[in-house]
């Protein structure tokens, strides 16, 4: 007999806790050690917690550069239960602030929509610039910015750095908190 949640009593959110702990400074997911009551036998209990207790859960990297794993038959996401591990809800979309996909501490993540969510991406890696919102027009560099399908014309700048100066001042008037700047936080003198 194949044990499952639903003869278990409940949906995945009520079993996380019991089968999972969440280091908030770390940000990795352990697996809790299981009592023999989800096994047939203590031979396969124990092999079960021999092998996984106390070691890194949804430690697997997807193609996209997070990490997941499957928990009694479904995919999770690990930065989606280590923030409902953490708060006890699920979030809409979550943002990595400093962009790397496996670093899960609770002060990396934020909860945010689609479009805050977009704000914060890097620059594509093909272009003509090495920098966000740069394309090259000729001799010059142009800089242009999107919010909620609105496109902003920032200007034309003959040196590719003061271009991306330019997007990263515009990026943080519209994005705020959420804005994925060129050159990092930057004085306002």
């Amino acid at each position: 007999m194949k044990i499952s949640l639903r003869n278990r009593g409940g949906p995945i959110q009520i079993h996380l806790d019991n089968f999972m702990s969440y280091n908030k400074d770390t940000g990795i997911i352990l697996w809790k050690p299981r009592s023999l009551s989800w096994f047939k036998t203590q031979r396969d209990c124990n092999a079960w917690n021999t092998r996984f207790a106390n070691k890194e859960a949804l430690s697997n990297i997807d193609t996209k550069g997070y990490k997941n794993g499957v928990f009694f038959g479904k995919r999770l996401k690990a930065h989606r239960v280590a923030w409902f591990l953490y708060y006890r809800k699920w979030p809409n979309i979550i943002d990595h602030i400093d962009g790397n996909r496996i670093n899960n501490k609770i002060v990396n993540l934020r909860d945010c929509g689609y479009s805050q969510n977009q704000m914060n991406r890097s620059p594509k890696k093909r272009g003509s610039s090495k920098y966000k919102g740069l394309s090259r027009v000729g001799a010059r560099w142009q800089v242009s910015i999107g919010l909620m399908g609105k496109k902003y014309y920032i200007g034309k700048f003959k040196d590719e750095e003061e271009a991306a100066i330019a997007y990263d001042k515009k990026a943080k008037e519209l994005f705020g908190e959420f804005a994925k700047l060129n050159f990092g936080e930057q004085d306002e003198s």
